[in-house]
């Protein structure tokens, strides 16, 4: 990241929540003692996650295709997850599933969405943040090389290049969320679309971060965030 543009972003977005702001939110509001959360893509912990330390009466599991997320100290137990198999976890035995940066993976929407609610139990949630596949920095990272996408990613040090898996974007669009949403029998209690800040995505260069500030401001003004905007936070209640 250019140390120029950090401090611009510091200065222009100082009041400004950020889109894991809105989803940390909306789990803080659903969260009740005694619950078990579980973290689907926990990672390592190590970006931004949300501050499970400070809810000890919640338990976390985790789960993660990479098994290295163990190390994670947010979460009290771990299990690695294996491509294209039934995710480790037993029916019915999660009150809140949540993933950040996680939908955009997913090569089969209806495993993963027939996975989430086979794990919750009735009345349970499933709190998720993603790309929208339809935002300008989206549909151009869509199109790129994966190595590419991994040096871009860190320029930026969204994630180290090894924690970067390939993105399909199959479930990355309002319609095609609700209409997963629909075939796995959830209610949609949210779903929403923003341009929360403008995507960090080319902070690594001033002049590529003036610009898409430009686009960001003006999006923001004619409301196309409503349609385009880079975030999807949703919250899919089971029945």
């Amino acid at each position: 990241m250019s140390r120029t543009v950090k401090d611009l972003r510091a200065r222009i977005f100082s009041s400004t929540p950020r889109d894991r702001d809105a989803y940390h939110a909306e789990i803080e509001k659903r969260l009740a003692p005694g619950m078990t959360v579980l973290d689907v893509g926990c990672g390592k912990g190590r970006l931004n996650p949300f501050p499970w330390d400070r809810h000890p009466d919640v338990r976390v599991v985790g789960i993660d295709p990479d098994p290295e997320a163990e190390v994670n100290e947010l979460i009290q137990e771990f299990h690695p997850m294996e491509p294209g198999k039934p995710w480790p976890v037993a029916d019915g035995c999660i009150d809140l599933a949540v993933c950040r940066y996680v939908v955009e993976h997913v090569e089969d929407p209806d495993q993963f969405l027939g996975d989430v609610r086979r794990v919750l139990r009735p009345g349970g949630r499933f709190i998720f943040l993603t790309p929208s596949r339809y935002h300008p920095v989206m549909l151009a990272s869509s199109m790129l090389p994966h190595g590419l996408h991994q040096a871009i990613l860190s320029h930026t040090k969204r994630s180290a290049g090894n924690d970067v898996f390939p993105t399909f974007y199959r479930m990355n669009s309002k319609r095609d969320l609700r209409a997963c949403a629909q075939r796995h029998g959830f209610a949609v209690e949210l779903l929403v679309q923003r341009d929360f800040q403008a995507s960090d995505y080319f902070d690594f260069n001033l002049v590529l971060f003036s610009l898409h500030l430009g686009a960001y401001y003006a999006g923001r003004f004619l409301r196309l965030d409503r349609q385009i905007g880079a975030s999807l936070l949703g919250v899919f209640a089971k029945s």
